[in-house]
């Protein structure tokens, strides 16, 4: 998720609002997902991880500090990003370039 959002943000000499609005989104849906650190995650790497190392005594910590991670992450996002209108899609949306 990050590295994506990275990857597109960096990909542009001069990143404007048009390019971070998805890109904002994916991560608000991503950080939404209580299933990210369980082996019902969609993600192929956090299952094959959680596999290999279930097991071990420090999972369950590691687990639980990735959740309140996560959920303070989105706790965030939702406080930094609230109160957008209608106009900033449509101007995403009609912007040419996306």
């Amino acid at each position: 998720m990050f590295l994506d959002a990275t990857e597109t943000m960096s990909a542009e000499k001069y990143p404007t609002f048009v390019y971070a609005l998805p890109v904002l989104r994916q991560m608000k849906i991503h950080l939404s997902k209580d299933d990210m650190f369980t082996t019902d995650c969609p993600d192929e790497n956090v299952k094959k991880f959680i596999e290999n190392y279930g097991t071990e005594t420090f999972m369950p910590s590691l687990l639980s500090t990735l959740e309140t991670i996560r959920q303070g992450m989105l706790d965030e996002f939702k406080k930094r990003f609230t109160g957008m209108t209608i106009d900033i899609l449509w101007t995403t949306i009609l912007d040419p370039r996306c």
